[in-house]
């Protein structure tokens, strides 16, 4: 029996994936958590062979859990169940030492074909995560968030990098603050993200290197 921590903090998805799990043969899960501060006390309690989690969590999320689960040694295979699947996520998932990646897109019977395979020391990524990057790749922009930024808002970014605040920002670049708004919410709509934390992401992914 493989005994998966589903971590997410999506109530239906959940509920949904433990009803589903429920009746499939040789995959049960034992233990659930809303972000990857109670994943870790999750790991601390059961046995788990497979951490099934989400990327964007409160508190923690799924990319920091699995860092942390790396810190300490534990050797527990991450499987990244996202909507997520923009390539600079992707990298950071891969980057930071998953085994998996599946998106929500997908069939919920993937996961089951996830699971085993990282069970036996594979790795999986679905065929719609692969198409993404492979048609980024193609077109050239290997680096999306560098080569589609102005220089302008590479600038702002690096910044938001460096922790300083959106009037800071102004302040350094001689622009009004909600001119830096603007420019924030325009790189959020470029790059295809959902919000404001996935800006930061993308700022740490692009200039902690």
């Amino acid at each position: 029996m493989i005994k998966v921590l589903l971590v997410d903090d999506h109530e239906m998805i959940v509920q949904g994936l433990s009803t589903y799990f429920d009746s499939e043969d040789g995959i049960k899960v034992v233990g659930t958590a809303n972000n990857g501060n109670q994943a870790l006390e999750m790991l601390n309690k059961k046995a788990i062979d497979v951490v099934l989690t989400d990327i964007l969590m409160p508190e923690m999320d799924g990319i920091d859990l699995l860092r942390e689960l790396k810190k300490r040694s534990i050797s527990t295979p991450v499987v990244f169940l996202t909507m997520n699947g923009t390539p600079s996520y992707v990298k950071l998932a891969i980057e930071a030492g998953a085994s998996g990646y599946v998106s929500k897109n997908r069939a919920i019977e993937e996961l089951t074909l996830a699971i085993n395979e990282v069970v036996q020391g594979g790795v999986y990524v679905d065929k719609y995560t692969l198409r993404e990057v492979f048609n980024i790749i193609k077109s050239g922009a290997t680096q999306p968030a560098e080569q589609s930024l102005t220089d302008r808002q590479r600038s702002i970014l690096k910044m938001i990098n460096d922790g300083k605040t959106s009037q800071e920002i102004a302040d350094a670049l001689k622009l009004s603050s909600n001119t830096v708004e603007t420019h924030k919410r325009n790189m959020v709509s470029k790059l295809g993200l959902k919000g404001m934390k996935e800006l930061y992401r993308i700022a740490a992914d692009l200039f902690n290197i």
